[in-house]
């Protein structure tokens, strides 16, 4: 097990010139994963502290198998699939594809074989399985997985595509635990463009409306509006490498997206990564590359992020290489969960200002990120609940 604590963690990073008071740190970094066969392990993402990555096992010399490591190496192991996407939906449930590619559909063959997306609850082990249906089927590859809505064992949507450059994307619906074919269909986009590693990513913006971040790697990501989707807008980023690996999140009332870094003197598709608010000029902070050259050969380095109300942790995979986490906080005092006032405490004067806030879009005293009580990173009546409920029971839930 090669086990990398970093001492002097900021002595590896370049802020940007807009920082704004914010912190990157490593918090930890594990190489183990080098050693898996890199053509089965393209994709990987991080949850609650761990990796999990599905090995494809293309060298023959095993059983497919998803991989779940932590920071000390590998923790265990489930039965894995076919395709190497796998992802994760807003409950936590892993998402992965049974198929390598999708078959033409025709009316004689109304579900092609394996055309379908599985949904496992890691709580329960309790798995899903939804073919796709001829509405929302695309012929061609589908390598990757962006990140669905909702709960994919109750309600939700999974957004893909596959090559060929096509202007087209699928939505994929649950409602009730079952496939929704009604709305479930194909919508057309002129701003994007696919390849084989296009990953359609949900999100909800730091407006609060929700959207869609259209990532292909060699090609502008696309913002797109839940409520236009054949509209949306191209975003400008700095210093943007072709690899495969976007995520957006909202933090401190403000929205970033999370990319793979490539500085002008880097070759291509090397392990830097960088955070920018979208509409600034400078990025907030760069994590330049660590190797000269390519350890992978699938223009992979994948990142995704979970917010609390103190920070956001930054979960790093590059195949071939390593898994490591990262925390990016206000560099300075820290919010105090259910603090919105201020005072150094949390009682009944937070719940007030919160409810001022919700109803009023404003607040004599207001702190937005203590106010994330439940930490959705959202500011919503659900964090009122979450607050009340502190207040009588004195625990804030996990």
């Amino acid at each position: 097990m090669k086990k990398l604590l970093l001492i002097a963690a900021m002595a590896a990073l370049a802020l940007g010139a807009n920082a704004d008071g914010y912190k990157l740190e490593q918090v930890w970094k594990n190489t183990d994963v080098a050693s898996l066969y890199m053509a089965g392990v393209r994709q990987g993402f991080g949850m609650d502290g761990l990796f999990y990555i599905n090995d494809t096992q293309w060298n023959g010399e095993g059983e497919s198998t998803i991989y779940i490591y932590g920071e000390d190496g590998l923790v265990a192991t489930m039965p894995g699939y076919a395709n190497s996407a796998i992802t994760r939906d807003e409950a936590g449930n892993l998402v992965v594809m049974d198929n390598t590619g999708f078959a033409a559909h025709t009316n004689d063959d109304p579900w092609p074989l394996g055309a379908s997306i599985r949904v496992i609850d890691l709580n329960t082990s309790e798995s899903k399985e939804y073919q796709i249906p001829p509405d929302a089927l695309l012929s061609g590859r589908c390598d990757f997985l962006g990140f669905p809505k909702g709960n994919l064992m109750e309600d939700g949507e999974v957004y893909l595509t596959s090559g060929n450059g096509r202007t087209v994307f699928s939505i994929i619906a649950v409602a009730g635990g079952e496939l929704d074919t009604d709305n479930s269909y194909h919508v057309d986009n002129e701003l994007t463009y696919s390849t084989t590693s296009t990953v359609i990513n949900f999100y909800t913006d730091a407006n609060g409306d929700e959207n869609l971040l259209y990532v292909t790697r060699n090609s502008p990501m696309v913002k797109i509006p839940m409520d236009d989707l054949s509209g949306g807008t191209k975003l400008t980023l700095p210093f943007r490498g072709p690899s495969n690996g976007a995520f957006p999140f909202v933090f401190d009332g403000k929205e970033f997206i999370l990319y793979p870094y490539k500085a002008t003197t880097d070759v291509n598709y090397v392990d830097g990564f960088i955070i920018s608010e979208i509409g600034a000029e400078e990025p907030t902070a760069i994590v330049p590359a660590t190797i000269t050259a390519p350890i992978n050969g699938y223009q992979c380095n994948w990142l995704n992020a979970e917010v609390d109300a103190n920070g956001v942790t930054i979960y790093h995979y590059y195949p071939g290489g390593y898994i490591e986490v990262w925390r990016m906080t206000k560099d300075g005092p820290q919010a105090m969960r259910g603090d919105v006032d201020m005072d150094g405490n949390v009682g009944i004067g937070d719940v007030t200002n919160l409810i001022d806030y919700l109803l009023n879009g404003t607040a004599p005293v207001f702190d937005a990120v203590a106010a994330d009580c439940d930490l959705d990173g959202n500011v919503g009546i659900g964090d009122v609940t979450t607050i009340i409920d502190f207040i009588l029971n004195g625990v804030w839930p996990s």
